[in-house]
């Protein structure tokens, strides 16, 4: 199935077996949990956020992928025709608690005038479970070496649940009249329980986000009937902030778009 899922798409199949070469080095890069400084953009940064970024650059240059990179923890651009947006671990206070909702991520762009994006992958660190979206080719998720085709679930449970993030008190008041909240900790792991049908929407109007948060998300949304917008302060290519919302039922969405 991966190689179908691959075909004519050579250069989406060699970033997942890169990927897939530095798994265990990852893994290994997790326990050490010791916040170093800030990065790039002012926030906290830990030992396995740096470590994870440096695995993943050294990996894509000796495997001469022609891309640059967009990460959380730096930036490194040669002008190459493609560009991944990277965040190595989302989720990162949840890891250093032991809470299990975290996640790698990155998404690979063809860098035009504009940024046009082709592929989405989402580790679930916790679980094992990678997702991977391609434009126009839909989902796969792997799991315990086993591929296989996302199809969309169903619930019919009357209540509504909605993610809200870094969404400011006053739009979270207003949310919880009509649904039930959680804060999870990580837009990425949230992302993927709406993909799932287990949350129903997600807001964050904070501008806290960056692109590098939500791109392999936008994929991932696209091919899952998701309805979804996004908001970015800047050009995507020099990753800014940006404030989303996402439902996979259209009244949720027309709902919750007016607090953006």
């Amino acid at each position: 199935m991966l190689q179908e899922f691959f075909k004519n798409f050579t250069l989406g199949l060699k970033l997942y077996q890169i990927f897939n070469l530095i798994k265990p080095q990852i893994l290994k890069a997790l326990s050490n949990t010791e916040i170093i400084g800030k990065n790039i953009y002012g926030e906290y940064t830990r030992a396995f956020d740096e470590k994870i970024h440096e695995i993943f650059v050294k990996a894509v240059h000796e495997h001469s992928f022609p891309a640059d990179i967009i990460s959380e923890e730096g930036i490194d651009v040669r002008e190459l025709p493609y560009v991944i947006f990277l965040d190595p671990l989302d989720g990162s206070l949840n890891l250093a608690r032991k809470i299990p909702f975290y996640a790698f991520s990155l998404a690979l762009a063809k860098h035009n005038k504009d940024i046009n994006l082709l592929l989405g992958l989402i580790w679930v660190i916790p679980t094992d479970t990678i997702y991977i979206g391609m434009k126009g080719r839909g989902i796969i998720r792997i799991s315990r070496n086993k591929i296989e085709k996302f199809t969309i679930s169903h619930r019919d449970d009357k209540d509504t649940l909605i993610e809200v993030a870094n969404t400011d008190g006053r739009v979270v008041n207003e949310i919880r009249k009509f649904a039930t909240i959680r804060m999870l900790g990580s837009i990425v792991y949230s992302g993927i329980k709406l993909i799932e049908r287990d949350l129903d929407a997600i807001i964050d109007n904070s501008y806290k986000l960056k692109f590098t948060d939500v791109a392999s998300l936008l994929i991932m949304f696209g091919e899952s009937n998701i309805h979804f917008s996004f908001h970015a302060k800047g050009d995507l290519i020099r990753n800014p902030r940006v404030a989303l919302v996402a439902s996979h039922r259209k009244d949720l969405y027309s709902r919750l778009s007016k607090f953006l």
